[in-house]
């Protein structure tokens, strides 16, 4: 049986008002990043949560509807009797949307 390859491609993308930079390599790895934005980015990097991001000094803001995810997952999970719990998820998704609306 041949052995077939599977090759995964990323694609990392940055845009301002004025331009889009789209990057596509087999890594979104912290090599890939430090190559793009160097050491330290003077910008506001929207990401998901990713570690190799902290790896880039800048100002940072995850990606909500990646945020919204895990708080789903967490609300997911029993808690028992801890209304708290989903009483704070379902507050917290509902600021993130209401943000996202905006």
């Amino acid at each position: 049986m041949e052995e077939r390859r599977i090759t995964v491609l990323v694609v990392v993308f940055f845009y301002n008002s004025l331009m889009a930079f789209y990057h596509i390599d087999d890594s979104r790895g912290v090599k890939v990043l430090k190559a793009i934005l160097g050491d330290t980015f003077k910008g506001i990097v929207i990401c998901d949560f990713l570690l190799a991001y902290n790896a880039v000094e800048s100002n940072k803001q995850k990606c909500l509807p990646h945020a919204l995810r895990i708080i789903k997952r967490l609300d997911d999970i029993p808690h028992g009797d801890d209304r708290e719990v989903y009483k704070f998820c379902r507050q917290l998704k509902i600021i993130i949307r209401e943000i996202i609306d905006l």
